[in-house]
């Protein structure tokens, strides 16, 4: 019992917000969530996307470098329709995704990366053998017996 009502706390949820942490604010980097109003005196309600930072920031300067409120109505609109696009003809979206492929230039930027990571992760993997060595020679007793590990 204290379970089930553990899960519906805080009310029915109205409304899901299918973009809610898909989209980030521009002027801050935080993510975008769901949020609901309505006019005082009526039954109408507005679902709108906006910035968490601006949704938890009482300091007035901070709501001023957050970016506006998005209507939920529209922005969703907006990916159904590039989505039933990608449906009707994926032929665009699969042939740029080809070309990003077959550039040369991210895969040699890729291989780059992979090799200074390998060197990274060789010099951190002779250290690592030089302190098990250390320790396997006994250089751990040794400093506790100086006074330097106390």
């Amino acid at each position: 019992m204290l379970a089930e009502n553990k899960r519906y706390a805080g009310g029915k949820k109205g409304r899901n917000y299918l973009l809610r942490g898909l989209v980030w604010c521009a002027r801050c980097g935080t993510t975008y969530g769901g949020a609901c109003s309505s006019p005082p005196r009526t039954d109408k309600r507005y679902a709108y996307y906006k910035c968490y930072k601006r949704q938890a920031a009482y300091d007035k300067r901070a709501r001023e470098r957050s970016s506006p409120h998005v209507s939920a109505e529209w922005l969703e609109g907006l990916v159904w329709a590039d989505v039933r696009g990608f449906l009707e003809n994926p032929g665009e979206v699969l042939d740029r995704v080809r070309e990003q492929l077959g550039s040369d230039d991210g895969a040699k930027e890729l291989e780059v990366r992979r090799e200074e990571l390998g060197r990274r992760l060789a010099t951190k993997q002779a250290e690592k053998d030089r302190y098990v060595r250390a320790y396997a020679q006994g250089a751990h007793l040794r400093g506790r017996a100086s006074g330097i590990c106390s």
